[in-house]
């Protein structure tokens, strides 16, 4: 129930590794929303396009996790900074991350997309 990856692991959840301008992604999905926010920002659309932006889960003083999504970029449209994560299986884990960054930090703007489809962070619990 498992498939090897390029680098000849087996990936848990069948995510297979794809490359993009030299970059490489975990999964195709994460591979083509790169390709498609490359095309926004050569349209002029988006700017600032950043990869895996990390923020750090620290709780009274005490460090609990890094949590890192895939993209961070500015909308023009929205006139705001747009975080992106790609999901192509929600676990446990990854919604118990995303409950706490929005907790520690209120003013991210984040979305999830799953299945070629975005919704907010907060409603993706």
């Amino acid at each position: 129930d498992c498939e090897r990856n390029l680098m000849g692991s087996w990936h848990k959840y069948k995510a297979v590794r794809t490359e993009v301008e030299g970059i490489s992604f975990p999964s195709k999905a994460e591979a083509a929303k790169y390709s498609e926010l490359l095309i926004l920002q050569k349209a002029g659309l988006i700017e600032g396009l950043e990869l895996q932006p990390k923020f750090q889960a620290i709780v009274n003083g005490v460090k609990i996790c890094t949590v890192i999504l895939d993209f961070r970029f500015y909308d023009k449209e929205k006139n705001k900074l747009v975080y992106l994560d790609v999901k192509g299986f929600d676990n446990p884990v990854s919604r118990l991350k995303r409950r706490l960054l929005l907790a520690l930090f209120p003013e991210v703007e984040l979305y999830i997309e799953r299945n070629g489809k975005q919704i907010k962070a907060e409603d993706s619990f």
